[in-house]
């Protein structure tokens, strides 16, 4: 087994702990008509979601490509994704906002559904990988033990 490599971890640690983090928090420095309890909250759920995903990433990354493990903690993490995107949006498709005398909305759902649509192809390649490497491992068994197999009958004394 090959020693993993953390690089989707701290990745994760990045784009969903950190940047939420330093993002919100900075916008609240620079613009404090705000409304801060919103924008706390929704930081608080980004950075709760994002800790599972850090972990989620860690434990996919410490499992050998193909295994069930792994395939179950990138399903997880696909998952993950999709409810920290709707952390990010207040829990909402449509995120209300205001500043001053201005008052704003966004609706978000068709980002919704772009990012549900790429969580399924990506789940979709994490299934085919797992199946791939499951199949291939499953047939180096199989010729590992012909192999074993085939050579106990030529044995010194024992006819080929």
């Amino acid at each position: 087994m090959s020693k993993p490599r953390p690089v989707k971890v701290w990745l994760a640690l990045l784009g969903y702990v950190i940047l939420p983090t330093v993002v919100i928090g900075r916008m609240l420095i620079v613009y404090p008509e705000l409304p801060a309890q919103r924008l706390l909250g929704i930081l608080l759920s980004a950075v709760a979601v994002g800790s599972v995903l850090v972990l989620l990433a860690y434990g996919s990354s410490h499992h050998p490509r193909g295994s069930s493990a792994r395939l179950a903690l990138n399903l997880a993490f696909v998952a993950g994704t999709i409810i920290w995107f709707l952390a990010m949006m207040g829990w909402s498709t449509t995120l209300h906002m205001s500043y001053g005398e201005f008052a704003f909305q966004l609706h978000l759902s068709n980002y919704l559904w772009l990012l549900i649509t790429v969580g399924l192809l990506n789940s979709v390649y994490y299934v085919a990988e797992a199946r791939a490497l499951h199949v291939g491992q499953a047939e180096s068994d199989r010729t590992e033990q012909a192999t074993i197999g085939g050579s106990e009958g030529s044995a010194v004394g024992q006819p080929a």
